[in-house]
Protein backbone atom coordinates (compact mmCIF):
# COMPACT_ATOMS: atom_id res chain seq x y z
CA UNK A 1 0.00 0.00 0.00
CA UNK A 2 2.97 2.13 0.79
CA UNK A 3 4.59 1.70 -2.22
CA UNK A 4 0.97 2.28 -3.91
CA UNK A 5 1.15 5.54 -2.43
CA UNK A 6 4.84 6.21 -2.95
CA UNK A 7 4.11 7.46 0.70
CA UNK A 8 7.64 7.21 3.07
CA UNK A 9 5.64 8.67 6.25
CA UNK A 10 8.15 9.40 9.08
CA UNK A 11 6.74 8.79 12.61
CA UNK A 12 9.57 10.69 14.39
CA UNK A 13 8.52 13.42 11.98
CA UNK A 14 4.89 13.67 12.23
CA UNK A 15 5.96 13.50 16.68
CA UNK A 16 8.04 16.45 16.06
CA UNK A 17 5.31 18.36 14.31
CA UNK A 18 2.84 17.57 16.68
CA UNK A 19 4.73 18.68 20.17
CA UNK A 20 6.11 21.91 18.22
CA UNK A 21 2.19 22.38 17.26
CA UNK A 22 1.52 22.00 20.92
CA UNK A 23 3.92 24.33 22.39
CA UNK A 24 2.94 26.71 19.79
CA UNK A 25 -0.23 26.99 21.33
CA UNK A 26 0.77 26.83 24.58
CA UNK A 27 2.71 29.30 24.31
CA UNK A 28 -0.13 31.81 22.48
CA UNK A 29 -2.51 31.00 25.14
CA UNK A 30 0.42 32.13 27.49
CA UNK A 31 0.60 35.54 25.73
CA UNK A 32 -3.15 36.55 25.03
CA UNK A 33 -3.98 35.39 28.74
CA UNK A 34 -1.17 37.35 30.34
CA UNK A 35 0.51 40.00 27.99
CA UNK A 36 -2.46 41.34 25.36
CA UNK A 37 -4.48 42.02 28.06
CA UNK A 38 -2.41 44.93 29.03
CA UNK A 39 -1.80 46.09 25.88
CA UNK A 40 -3.99 49.45 25.61
CA UNK A 41 -3.23 50.21 22.28
CA UNK A 42 -5.72 48.63 19.91
CA UNK A 43 -3.51 49.22 16.94
CA UNK A 44 -0.68 46.74 18.46
CA UNK A 45 -3.66 44.17 19.46
CA UNK A 46 -4.49 43.94 16.26
CA UNK A 47 -1.31 42.99 14.98
CA UNK A 48 -0.88 40.50 17.22
CA UNK A 49 -4.27 38.71 15.80
CA UNK A 50 -2.46 38.97 12.54
CA UNK A 51 0.95 37.86 13.93
CA UNK A 52 -0.57 34.90 15.46
CA UNK A 53 -2.88 33.80 12.03
CA UNK A 54 0.71 34.03 10.17
CA UNK A 55 2.54 31.65 12.51
CA UNK A 56 -0.14 28.89 12.45
CA UNK A 57 -0.01 29.28 8.67
CA UNK A 58 3.81 29.49 7.78
CA UNK A 59 3.58 26.25 10.95
CA UNK A 60 1.04 24.48 8.92
CA UNK A 61 2.92 24.66 5.54
CA UNK A 62 6.28 23.56 7.51
CA UNK A 63 4.25 20.55 9.08
CA UNK A 64 3.18 19.37 5.67
CA UNK A 65 6.40 19.74 4.41
CA UNK A 66 8.09 17.72 6.51
CA UNK A 67 5.50 14.99 6.68
CA UNK A 68 4.65 14.77 3.12
CA UNK A 69 7.70 16.08 1.54
CA UNK A 70 8.49 12.58 0.17
CA UNK A 71 5.02 11.65 -1.16
CA UNK A 72 3.06 11.72 -4.21
CA UNK A 73 0.58 13.88 -2.49
CA UNK A 74 2.52 16.89 -1.30
CA UNK A 75 1.73 19.35 -4.09
CA UNK A 76 -1.75 18.46 -3.31
CA UNK A 77 -1.78 18.85 0.33
CA UNK A 78 -0.12 22.44 -0.49
CA UNK A 79 -2.68 23.29 -2.93
CA UNK A 80 -5.68 22.48 -0.81
CA UNK A 81 -4.57 23.96 2.13
CA UNK A 82 -3.90 27.21 -0.09
CA UNK A 83 -7.06 26.89 -1.19
CA UNK A 84 -8.83 26.92 2.45
CA UNK A 85 -6.52 29.70 3.14
CA UNK A 86 -7.78 31.69 0.40
CA UNK A 87 -11.77 31.13 0.79
CA UNK A 88 -11.20 31.79 4.35
CA UNK A 89 -9.86 34.93 3.45
CA UNK A 90 -12.39 35.84 0.75
CA UNK A 91 -15.21 34.95 3.12
CA UNK A 92 -14.08 37.62 5.50
CA UNK A 93 -13.48 40.54 3.36
CA UNK A 94 -16.81 39.79 1.66
CA UNK A 95 -18.62 39.34 5.27
CA UNK A 96 -17.18 42.86 6.14
CA UNK A 97 -17.95 44.38 2.81
CA UNK A 98 -21.75 43.24 2.14
CA UNK A 99 -21.88 44.34 6.27
CA UNK A 100 -20.50 47.57 5.33
CA UNK A 101 -22.70 48.38 2.21
CA UNK A 102 -25.95 47.38 3.74
CA UNK A 103 -24.72 49.80 7.41
CA UNK A 104 -23.75 52.55 5.38
CA UNK A 105 -26.74 52.54 2.80
CA UNK A 106 -28.60 52.53 6.18
CA UNK A 107 -27.55 54.76 8.47
CA UNK A 108 -24.67 56.92 6.27
CA UNK A 109 -21.86 56.89 8.39
CA UNK A 110 -20.49 60.10 7.96
CA UNK A 111 -16.64 61.72 9.19
CA UNK A 112 -17.08 63.41 12.68
CA UNK A 113 -20.22 61.86 13.38
CA UNK A 114 -19.86 60.60 17.31
CA UNK A 115 -20.92 56.98 17.56
CA UNK A 116 -20.83 54.36 20.37
CA UNK A 117 -20.10 50.84 20.01
CA UNK A 118 -20.31 48.65 22.96
CA UNK A 119 -17.12 50.35 25.36
CA UNK A 120 -15.84 51.76 22.32
CA UNK A 121 -16.97 56.09 22.71
CA UNK A 122 -15.11 58.31 19.86
CA UNK A 123 -16.21 59.88 16.24
CA UNK A 124 -15.77 58.40 13.31
CA UNK A 125 -13.09 59.45 10.93
CA UNK A 126 -13.57 56.98 7.78
CA UNK A 127 -16.20 55.15 6.83
CA UNK A 128 -13.88 52.58 4.61
CA UNK A 129 -15.63 49.92 2.56
CA UNK A 130 -14.76 46.87 5.42
CA UNK A 131 -14.02 48.51 8.25
CA UNK A 132 -15.31 51.84 10.16
CA UNK A 133 -12.45 53.41 12.21
CA UNK A 134 -13.49 55.45 15.00
CA UNK A 135 -10.99 58.09 16.60
CA UNK A 136 -11.24 57.40 20.57
CA UNK A 137 -10.60 59.68 23.24
CA UNK A 138 -7.12 59.42 24.04
CA UNK A 139 -6.37 59.63 20.31
CA UNK A 140 -6.16 56.27 18.85
CA UNK A 141 -7.93 55.48 15.55
CA UNK A 142 -9.93 51.78 16.35
CA UNK A 143 -10.50 49.71 13.39
CA UNK A 144 -13.79 47.84 13.52
CA UNK A 145 -14.97 45.53 10.81
CA UNK A 146 -18.80 46.65 9.75
CA UNK A 147 -19.83 42.93 10.62
CA UNK A 148 -19.07 43.91 14.18
CA UNK A 149 -21.30 46.61 14.21
CA UNK A 150 -24.80 45.54 15.36
CA UNK A 151 -27.71 47.38 14.45
CA UNK A 152 -28.37 49.03 17.77
CA UNK A 153 -25.01 51.19 17.14
CA UNK A 154 -26.23 55.21 16.75
CA UNK A 155 -24.32 57.95 15.63
CA UNK A 156 -24.73 61.57 16.52
CA UNK A 157 -23.80 65.03 15.16
CA UNK A 158 -20.40 66.02 15.68
CA UNK A 159 -20.53 69.92 17.36
CA UNK A 160 -17.85 71.58 18.80
CA UNK A 161 -20.34 73.64 20.98
CA UNK A 162 -19.66 74.12 24.29
CA UNK A 163 -21.54 71.33 26.72
CA UNK A 164 -24.92 72.30 27.97
CA UNK A 165 -26.03 70.75 31.12
CA UNK A 166 -29.88 70.13 31.59
CA UNK A 167 -31.78 69.16 34.55
CA UNK A 168 -34.97 67.10 34.77
CA UNK A 169 -37.01 64.49 36.34
CA UNK A 170 -38.52 61.06 35.84
CA UNK A 171 -40.86 58.98 37.81
CA UNK A 172 -41.81 55.49 36.89
CA UNK A 173 -43.11 52.56 38.20
CA UNK A 174 -40.88 50.73 41.20
CA UNK A 175 -39.16 47.26 40.13
CA UNK A 176 -36.96 44.84 41.60
CA UNK A 177 -33.94 46.79 38.90
CA UNK A 178 -32.83 49.43 40.20
CA UNK A 179 -29.79 49.37 38.44
CA UNK A 180 -30.73 48.59 35.55
CA UNK A 181 -33.46 50.92 35.47
CA UNK A 182 -30.93 53.62 35.90
CA UNK A 183 -29.21 52.55 32.98
CA UNK A 184 -31.83 52.37 30.51
CA UNK A 185 -32.10 56.17 31.52
CA UNK A 186 -28.59 56.60 30.93
CA UNK A 187 -28.25 54.49 27.68
CA UNK A 188 -31.32 56.20 26.05
CA UNK A 189 -29.38 59.77 27.23
CA UNK A 190 -26.25 58.73 25.65
CA UNK A 191 -27.40 57.46 22.44
CA UNK A 192 -29.51 60.65 21.90
CA UNK A 193 -28.82 62.75 18.82
CA UNK A 194 -26.75 65.93 20.57
CA UNK A 195 -26.28 64.20 23.94
CA UNK A 196 -22.12 64.65 24.99
CA UNK A 197 -20.25 61.40 25.14
CA UNK A 198 -17.58 62.61 27.49
CA UNK A 199 -19.48 63.34 30.28
CA UNK A 200 -22.02 60.93 31.38
CA UNK A 201 -25.21 61.86 32.90
CA UNK A 202 -25.96 62.17 36.65
CA UNK A 203 -28.85 60.01 38.13
CA UNK A 204 -29.72 60.65 41.52
CA UNK A 205 -32.86 58.98 43.19
CA UNK A 206 -35.25 61.22 45.04
CA UNK A 207 -37.84 60.65 47.74
CA UNK A 208 -41.39 60.64 46.65
CA UNK A 209 -44.63 60.60 48.37
CA UNK A 210 -46.32 57.09 46.93
CA UNK A 211 -43.62 54.02 47.57
CA UNK A 212 -44.66 52.72 44.44
CA UNK A 213 -42.42 55.43 42.71
CA UNK A 214 -39.44 55.78 41.98
CA UNK A 215 -38.40 59.53 41.14
CA UNK A 216 -35.23 60.44 39.43
CA UNK A 217 -33.35 63.73 39.01
CA UNK A 218 -31.61 63.18 36.02
CA UNK A 219 -28.47 66.03 34.80
CA UNK A 220 -27.91 65.42 31.34
CA UNK A 221 -25.19 66.99 28.87
CA UNK A 222 -25.94 67.98 25.46
CA UNK A 223 -23.98 69.86 22.58
CA UNK A 224 -26.66 72.37 22.49
CA UNK A 225 -29.72 73.50 24.56
CA UNK A 226 -31.45 73.01 20.70
CA UNK A 227 -31.22 68.67 21.71
CA UNK A 228 -32.63 69.45 25.55
CA UNK A 229 -36.14 68.05 24.63
CA UNK A 230 -35.35 64.95 22.65
CA UNK A 231 -32.85 63.84 25.39
CA UNK A 232 -35.45 64.15 27.62
CA UNK A 233 -38.32 62.58 25.70
CA UNK A 234 -35.72 59.43 24.66
CA UNK A 235 -34.84 58.97 28.58
CA UNK A 236 -38.57 59.01 29.67
CA UNK A 237 -39.47 56.68 27.33
CA UNK A 238 -37.10 54.68 28.27
CA UNK A 239 -38.66 53.72 31.58
CA UNK A 240 -42.39 54.30 30.64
Amino acid sequence: MNQLLNFEFSGFSFLMVLMLGILIFFILRIINQTVVPKIEKNRIKQLFQVLEILIWVVYGFWGLHVTLKDSNYYMLAILTVSAVIVICLGWFMARDLIAGLVLRFGDNYQPGQNIILNEIKGSIVKAGYLDLFISVENGDIVKIPYSKISSAIHYKVKHRDKTTQHRFEIETKKNPFLEETRNRIKNAIMLSTGASIKMEPQISLMDHPDENIWKFEVVAYALSPEYFQLIERNAKNAVS
